[in-house]
């Protein structure tokens, strides 16, 4: 009765909890990474849209069952803004609960635990990979870190087979972010204790289970052409490289370099300082993160193609949030009881002064603001013919998603440009014709008649076009 009431105790702490960190951070619908796997959503939901955008005809996210997730909800549910931030808000409760869990396992210490949370409020970058600790709108990256990190407790607490089936279905969202699964309990395995230490076969059913679970995804990456060699063509690399600069180490910022080389002067010098061992599982973590971000240089130097593919720098995340987790529990250790509760107040308080001036912003909850672009999508949604096509901003994104309707290019998608060869070359040769244009007489003619575009979305005036709508900065023409 007792250990349930405590249970009941800290489900409810972490939904309040939960609430409170979107709160603060604030919670994104219809921006970001997060459009593009949309799209694909809503072109398979609604068949009877995007009829003539170029992105459908000659590509398709082929790794990842996010979009397939999001066809269910939306045959459930429709297209419902509330529903989409339930699911996140489900997803972002366990990526908490697995925070605490991991802290909870490492300290031992329920308060130490709740108070090394809040240092997952805010989104702190993973290196010059572009990515964070902590995501603010629902993407497979968020799917695919909620479950690793429920994998490495579940590791952790020598639950093996759950631990393996937790992340074979975290790869099946997001690949890249479960990479280093495999090696780690492979090196846990070499880290731990006679005493402690599991026998190879038990070692390679783990595996097993992990890899049979995530076979979909890895035989579509094996059978999967994707038009180059081992390494990149210089066109290829160089589309890349445009659109994609954080793949390629040697351009991250000397600070980038300067905190990985802390974190891991941290674990080195961790049990002289702090007269403790390091657990097996995260020296294992801390190994395979450096192991693999020096693959990925050396892929960026070379042009290695699945070293890039890969994103190997990325798998840095588990890294920082290990560091974060032991690095804070570290320090808390040493504190009394009436500085721990200081602490508490100060890093509650905190967040929310500093997320009081952008309340506006962001929105509360699943209620964002539109902004003007937006506005401008939402009238071209219910003003124009399904069969449109759209020339946008390059500067901009979400059009497609907001509008229903198809786009000549938007530059978001060209990140997918990294899979696909063929792709990457007709994203790249549509940015080109109107990447900084003017959109005179000749391009006019030649988007209506080659690329079938109907209108085009400007924040520039045309004097040569026929406006049709007018919002703020951005100017719609019909061609």
């Amino acid at each position: 009765m007792k250990l349930l009431k405590y249970k009941f105790g800290l489900i409810l702490k972490l939904i309040i909890f939960t609430l409170f960190s979107i709160l603060v951070r604030g919670y994104q619908y219809g921006s970001g990474n997060q459009v593009h796997y949309f799209n694909f959503a809503f072109h398979k939901f609604y068949p009877n849209l995007f009829q003539g955008d170029y992105l459908f005809k000659i590509h398709d996210i082929p790794y990842t069952i996010f979009v397939d997730f999001l066809n269910v909800l939306l045959k459930t549910f429709g297209e419902n803004a509330f529903i989409f931030f339930v699911v996140y808000f489900v997803f972002l409760f366990f990526f908490y609960w697995s925070i605490y869990s991991i802290s909870n396992f490492l300290f031992q210490n329920k308060k130490i635990s709740g108070l090394i949370l809040l240092l997952f409020i805010f989104p702190i970058p993973i290196g010059g990979s572009t990515i964070y600790t902590v995501e603010k709108a629902l993407t497979p990256k968020l799917v695919a870190e909620t479950l690793l990190l429920l994998s490495i407790y579940f590791l952790l607490a020598k639950k093996f087979i759950i631990s393996a089936l937790v992340a074979g279905f975290g790869f099946l969202f997001h690949p890249i972010t479960l990479i280093a699964y495999g090696p780690i309990v492979l090196l846990n395995n070499l880290f731990e204790s006679k005493e402690s230490r599991e026998s190879w076969k038990k070692v390679l059913l783990i595996i097993g289970v992990f890899l049979i679970v995530s076979s979909p995804i890895l035989i579509k990456f094996v059978l999967n052409g994707q038009g180059g060699g081992i390494f990149l063509d210089y066109e290829w690399m160089k589309i890349i490289k445009d659109r994609l600069p954080y793949l390629f180490i040697e351009e991250w910022s000397l600070i980038n370099f300067l905190v990985i080389a802390t974190i891991s002067l941290f674990f080195i010098f961790y049990k002289f300082v702090f007269k403790h061992k390091l657990n097996s599982v995260v020296k294992s973590i801390v190994f395979v993160s450096l192991i693999i971000f020096a693959i990925s240089f050396i892929s960026s130097f070379t042009g290695f193609r699945l070293g890039l593919q890969l994103q190997l720098a990325r798998n840095l995340y588990l890294f920082v949030v290990i560091f974060l987790v032991f690095g804070a529990g570290s320090f808390l250790s040493f504190l009394s009881e009436t500085n721990l509760k200081r602490v508490a107040v100060l890093f509650v308080v905190l967040p929310v002064i500093l997320s009081f001036p952008k309340r506006g912003e962001f929105g509360i909850f699943w209620i964002n603001p539109i902004e003007d672009y937006e506005q401008v999508a939402l009238w071209a949604k219910e003003n124009t013919s399904t069969e449109s096509v759209f020339v946008v901003p390059l500067d901009e994104y979400g059009f497609r998603f907001w509008s229903k309707r198809a786009v000549f290019v938007e530059q978001k998608e060209g990140g997918d440009s990294l899979y696909d060869r063929n792709f990457a070359i007709e994203w790249n040769k549509r940015q080109e014709l109107i990447n900084d244009k003017e959109f005179t007489n000749e391009l006019v003619e030649k988007l209506k008649t080659e690329y079938e575009v109907s209108y085009i979305v400007s924040s520039k005036e045309q004097n040569n076009l026929n406006e049709v709508y007018r919002y703020k900065k951005y100017y719609v023409y019909k061609i």
